[in-house]
């Protein structure tokens, strides 16, 4: 299966606006142009098909047995050949003859068509190896395997055959994947032996772990299946028996593969010890914040390490508690310990901010018993519903029992965060192509954005403001450590700065480093394009305090998936100082 944020990678080129009238044959041309990119870039075998569509023959798409797909270099080549012939076909539209929506479209389109590598000094076959890692600690698609199977519906009997199919070839799947490990070790850009110990632990974690999590989906999806007879029904049941050991056995198979690799990565080595490994971060800088140059991003990191600089006026002043003398962990935020009734009177108290979107069914379970350990680190999920099926629940996960440092982070995930974004922009008449595009720094640093927005829709306001600035103390902190070591390659000065600011011994801050050195970049879209929102509302004279927040947010919704740049541009387009 084909992962699209993998090879789209690339650069925005901005067209001025020009003084031509709009052209109904342009937009025809361009309408049609961005309608068949998906049957270009979509596989047959595509889980994301089947994620993200409800009726692919409505798209031209066709749809058959899933399948996985391990990194291959060659194949990611071929891919960025058609990306580079669909660029040139972009080229031969006249920009200023479009529409508003559409030009926001071929924006979007400019940026994520275009290989932007270069600017970087970055070359693709570098690029490739820096950018998967498949079995990595934090960054790898281990734990994405069981979900999976989770989010894989059974609209028809080809789903059925699809997740049975996906169960049978899942030990060859991960013994691809352990191949290219040694492939990538083999070309120097390997883990080391430290994470690939800890990526063991996990993979031993999941082969042990009872699958009557994997039984009890299966069978309710089969329960549900009014296509089915009976008689269908208990074959498809038999056909699961067959299959469904193969699941702790691919783990099991993974582990022996994983201890048999011929590690000849140094112990100690870094992103920026890598071949290009500088370079490479300096474009993940770009990608996740727009940044173009890293001593500018490094000043904004700067500039963010106080207290004064990270309230703000969308969050507000802290009024009625001393906070320096608080116990986060013991605090109280929302009168309430049930996570779907946090999401209503979330979803009643942000209407005065956000724009209404149409009645949306919802529900927020916590993840199976037996999946808990595998989503240590992960508060929350969202699993994205089709695109093209109004009607549709949509589904959200708590990684534990609710906390009251929680609340924060089902604002994250549900309301006004991922699914009202989601559901949002899925009633906002858009090409398909716009949902398939991947910018994490829009989705990340949306759902930051309005994290920090829903602190004021607690019952306790100060406390959850308290809480929420916290947070960004320390995630600000991360990413300044994140510089240090991935792209200064200075761990000692990063191990000082670690100790003193959170106040924890040699082997605490080691072991908290680790995992900003397994998965170098990872916070940036999260906490920079969150503040970053931050700043361009403040600027344009928008905040939660002169109470019209709900005009910026409702333009930056309509804006849709894209770039940092390209919502920069058209948000001051759109909005004008107040």
């Amino acid at each position: 299966m084909r992962f699209l944020k993998l090879f789209l990678v690339l650069t925005l080129s901005f067209t001025l606006f020009g003084c031509e009238s709009e052209d109904n044959s342009q937009n025809e041309a361009f309408e049609k142009f961005m309608a068949e990119i998906p049957t270009q870039i979509l596989e047959s075998d595509d889980l994301t098909i089947n994620q993200l569509i409800d009726q692919p023959s409505k798209y031209h798409l066709k749809s058959e047995c899933l399948n996985w797909e391990a990194p291959n270099l060659e194949k990611f080549k071929k891919d960025q050949k058609i990306l580079e012939k669909l660029n040139k076909k972009l080229a031969e539209i006249n920009y200023d003859k479009l529409s508003e929506k559409n030009q926001v479209n071929y924006d979007v389109l400019s940026y994520s068509l275009r290989n932007h590598l270069s600017a970087f000094n970055l070359d693709l076959t570098s690029y490739f190896y820096l950018a998967n890692k498949p079995l990595g600690k934090y960054n790898g698609v281990l734990k994405d395997i069981p979900l999976s199977f989770i989010v894989l519906d059974f609209k028809n009997k080809q789903d059925i055959n699809s997740y049975l199919h996906l169960l049978k070839t899942l030990p060859e799947y991960l013994s691809d994947l352990a191949a290219f490990e040694q492939e990538r070790q083999n070309k120097g850009f390997g883990m080391t032996r430290k994470e690939i110990e800890a990526t063991k632990n996990d993979v031993a974690l999941i082969a042990n772990m009872d699958n009557k999590w994997l039984v009890d989906d299966f069978e309710q999806k089969i329960k549900n299946c009014d296509f089915l007879d009976d008689n269908e029904k208990a074959h498809y049941k038999q056909l699961f028996e067959n299959v469904v050991n193969n699941f702790n056995l691919a783990f099991a198979n993974l582990n022996n593969h994983i201890s048999q690799l011929n590690i000849k990565t140094k112990d100690n080595t870094h992103l920026a010890d890598y071949h290009k490994g500088r370079e490479y971060y300096r474009y993940l800088v770009y990608e996740n914040s727009g940044f173009n140059k890293i001593k500018d991003y490094k000043s904004y990191l700067d500039s963010k390490l106080s207290l004064p600089n990270l309230s703000g006026s969308l969050i507000g002043d802290i009024k009625t508690i001393d906070y320096k003398n608080l116990d986060i962990e013991n605090l109280k935020l929302i009168n309430s310990d049930d996570a779907n009734e946090i999401l209503k009177k979330l979803e009643k108290r942000m209407q005065k901010d956000f724009p209404k979107i149409k009645a949306t069914k919802y529900n927020m379970e916590v993840v199976p018993d037996a999946l808990r350990p595998i989503f240590d680190g992960i508060g929350a999920l969202y699993l994205p519903s089709e695109v093209d099926d109004r009607q549709v629940s949509e589904q959200m996960m708590l990684a534990d029992s609710f906390k009251q440092t929680d609340f924060t982070t089902i604002a994250h995930e549900g309301y006004p965060g991922h699914m009202y974004q989601h559901v949002y922009y899925k009633n906002y008449k858009h090409p398909l192509i716009r949902d398939l595009l991947s910018f994490d720094w829009y989705s990340e640093g949306y759902a930051n954005y309005v994290q920090r927005i829903s602190v004021n829709y607690a019952d306790n306001v100060d406390n959850a403001k308290f809480v929420e600035i916290n947070n960004n103390l320390s995630y600000f902190l991360i990413l300044q450590l994140d510089y240090l070591i991935n792209y200064e390659n200075n761990y000692d000065k990063a191990l000082v700065l670690y100790k003193t600011r959170m106040n924890v011994d040699d082997a605490t801050a080691r072991e908290g480093l680790d995992q900003i050195i397994w998965n170098p970049g990872a916070f940036i879209p999260y906490y920079v394009g969150g503040t970053m929102l931050f700043d361009i509302a403040n600027e344009l004279g928008y905040s939660y305090d002169n109470h019209n927040l709900k005009k910026f947010n409702e333009a930056l919704l309509k804006i849709g998936p894209a770039p940092a740049k390209v919502v920069y541009k058209w948000l001051k387009r759109k909005l004008d100082k107040v």
